[in-house]
């Protein structure tokens, strides 16, 4: 048997730090890359230019290094590098197709390096400007861009220009938008007289009776159309004159024309087009105009592409709501609680939420915890709402479990934490009302330490997700008729 001694202190202190749990440390760093030796077919940097057909320009090769997509070692200090780059790694360097677009093969120098790069290259895409892929798509180069941002256009930006791959007009889609041109006999012939002036209209001097009629006429707020008709000359050669009388202040500033009205088929055309939600890009596209002509034509005829008929944006879904801010609603959207569609670009979203997904987003119960009934301002959502919820389970938070079981105030906490009661999170836990009827909490009557069986709570969300399918459906078909006593309309708000 041991004899046991008295153990000081000192000793008391070693003898915890030596039986002390191991910590794992971090993984050591790996060791520097060291450069291997050198080759008689290494080049340096000025060599890789002159190789590929750069001539003295560095700042190709300079990048290409810094972005890792060729392999260099410096066999110099930091302040005077030397670099090192083997035959191999320039090869793999070529084989990279990222980066086919930085160098050509009729422009290497290298004999072998030329005939290795036209075996990699042969038979594969290599990528064409904006401008070649408008013309293989036959469509304006600002819409490659718009495809670019919003469809996923196969592309990538080199030194802040932007290349699409080569055959990304047969091995990608482009968007389900009808292009239509103008047939003939919409075209409208231009009124404006043909003539060769050889560069800019030429300044006429015209008499004194003629300039003051052109002084009584503007100030009458006489067309400019009507003004060279009475006159006899072209507007063209009349806007110098206009302008030199604006300078001296005898007549006042005109604002620009505007161009002649839409036809009726195609205002409706459009407006028809912006009801389904499309953006400016798509509904040039399907009707064969500008995306500026488009803009100009909703702002006249006071369409309002954002506020359309049964589509919302993110704004004005959380003013219907009664949210304090848009950015919930793009949370939402983003954790794929509400479907909305981006009519905008990636880095600068513009949501689009039609009405009938703002509907199936409050049948559901799961989110219910996510918005209140007494906040909705919009009569006919909030009279959904509430029918959604009549004698529906609410959620309600730790708190509230904590004041119905008389326990402290982070005992929730632990429970959830331990699994005994299931929970949904949105920013706080949520627990269902069906735990507060079928479960005993520690200390009450009942299975002490027992989970509660999370099918019930299923079972549970699942009958009002049925109960909420019900009144979405009779919403859709219009079977209540309370709409129209709260005065409800299908227009989004001002």
């Amino acid at each position: 048997m041991p004899t046991l001694r008295k153990v000081s202190s000192a000793e008391a202190a070693t003898w915890q730090r030596q039986t002390r749990p191991t910590v794992i440390s971090p993984p050591a760093r790996p060791p520097a890359s060291v450069p291997p030796p050198r080759a008689a077919d290494d080049f340096h940097a000025r060599g890789v230019a002159r190789a590929l057909g750069k001539g003295r320009d560095l700042d190709d090769v300079l990048l290409w290094m810094e972005s890792g997509a060729l392999e260099a070692y410096n066999r110099g200090k930091s302040t005077r590098p030397r670099w090192q780059i083997p035959r191999a790694a320039l090869l793999r360097f070529l084989a990279n197709e990222d980066y086919w677009m930085a160098w050509s093969v009729e422009r290497i120098t290298d004999a072998d390096l030329r005939a290795e790069a036209a075996r990699i290259r042969d038979g594969k895409p290599g990528w064409v400007t904006v401008e070649q892929a408008a013309a293989l798509f036959e469509i304006r180069p600002t819409l490659i861009m718009a495809w670019i941002r919003q469809h996923g256009l196969p592309a990538r930006r080199y030194r802040s220009l932007w290349y699409v791959r080569a055959n990304a007009h047969e091995v990608w889609q482009r968007p389900a938008v009808s292009v239509r041109p103008r047939s003939a006999s919409e075209q409208r012939p231009s009124t404006a007289p043909d003539l060769d002036l050889g560069g800019a209209a030429p300044f006429i001097a015209l008499r004194a009776s003629e300039r003051e009629q052109l002084i009584a006429w503007s100030r009458q707020r006489v067309s400019a159309e009507e003004q060279a008709q009475r006159l006899g000359y072209p507007i063209h050669v009349l806007e110098p004159v206009w302008l030199e009388l604006q300078r001296q202040g005898l007549i006042p500033r005109r604002k620009a024309t505007r161009g002649p009205d839409w036809s009726p088929k195609h205002r409706a055309m459009l407006r028809k087009l912006v009801k389904q939600g499309l953006s400016y890009d798509e509904i040039a596209e399907a009707m064969g105009r500008t995306p500026a002509a488009i803009r100009i034509a909703c702002k006249r005829y006071n369409l309002r592409l954002l506020r359309a008929p049964g589509v919302y944006t993110a704004r004005e879904v959380a003013a219907l709501m009664g949210l304090p801010c848009s950015k919930v609603v793009a949370r939402w959207i983003a954790e794929g609680m509400l479907a909305g569609r981006n009519g905008g670009r990636t880095d600068r979203p513009l949501w689009r939420v039609q009405r009938d997904d703002l509907m199936a987003f409050m049948a559901e119960p799961l989110y219910w915890m996510a918005w209140r009934v007494d906040r909705v301002v919009d009569p006919y959502l909030r009279t959904y709402a509430e029918q959604l919820r009549d004698g529906q389970p609410e959620w309600h938070t730790p708190g509230h479990v904590a004041r119905h079981y008389g326990a402290g105030r982070n005992t929730p906490q632990q429970w959830i934490e331990r699994g005994f009661i299931p929970s949904q999170r949105w920013g706080n836990h949520w627990i269902h009302q069906s735990v507060l009827d079928h479960w005993a909490p520690p200390g009450q009557p009942g299975v002490y330490g027992v989970p509660l069986d999370g099918a019930i709570v299923q079972a549970a969300i699942e009958a009002s997700r049925q109960h909420a399918q019900r009144i979405l459906e009779q919403f859709r078909a219009g079977a209540t008729c309370e709409v129209d006593a709260a005065g409800g309309t299908d227009q989004a708000p001002a």
